[in-house]
């Protein structure tokens, strides 16, 4: 009987790799290789205020509009910076929420970006443009095809922002993930910060 049962057990191991060995893979799919991070949970009141006063966004709201951020260094100078990102119905936008590069300094925040409307996760890139670290964000919705786009750092101008100056990522991704929670499941499980309470 044990017998048996190992020979089946071999032969649907055997199964499941011929019948993945007959996938194919498209030249044009990214496949990320990334260190996955999900946003912080520590409450950052400093944060919330700011992002609160930087998006104007009445106090009546801010009880329900939801904030996510990791700290990660951009730019390789041993310093993080931290990308904010902002959920709700005063902020949204048609194909996505707003998110913050903010540099921390004594005095407070420094904005480095501002994305009007992107989506998460965002995978940050391995690969470097003019010192600063490239930025891929997922694209979907309103009859766009999914897939990736990468934002680039321009000297004298930043990381630009608006999504039609992108570049369409195809290759594999490597470098890490952030503020990939699920925001669904964040929501229905309450596993959220909100910017007031």
């Amino acid at each position: 009987m044990k017998k048996s049962i190992g020979i089946i057990f071999s032969l649907a191991v055997v199964g499941v790799m011929i019948l993945g060995c007959g996938k194919k893979e498209t030249e044009e799919a990214v496949v990320p290789a990334v260190k996955v991070c999900y946003s912080e949970t520590e409450k950052y009141p400093e944060l919330a205020d700011y992002l609160a006063d930087y998006y104007e966004i009445p106090g009546e709201e801010c009880l329900e509009t939801r904030y996510y951020y990791n700290r990660i260094d951009l730019n390789g100078d041993g310093t993080e910076e931290i990308f904010a990102f902002v959920v709700g119905d005063y902020t949204k936008g048609e194909a996505g929420d707003p998110g913050l590069i903010l540099s921390v300094e004594d005095e407070g925040f420094t904005v480095l970006e501002a994305f009007d409307e992107i989506r998460t996760p965002v995978i940050v890139s391995d690969d470097m443009t003019e010192g600063w670290r490239d930025l891929v964000f997922p694209v979907y919705g309103k009859g766009i095809e999914p897939g990736y786009l990468t934002c680039y750092y321009h000297p004298g101008g930043g990381y630009q922002t608006e999504q039609n100056v992108f570049r369409e990522e195809k290759g594999p991704v490597f470098g890490t993930q952030i503020l990939s929670n699920n925001l669904i499941d964040d929501m229905d499980q309450g596993r959220y910060l909100t910017l007031k309470e």
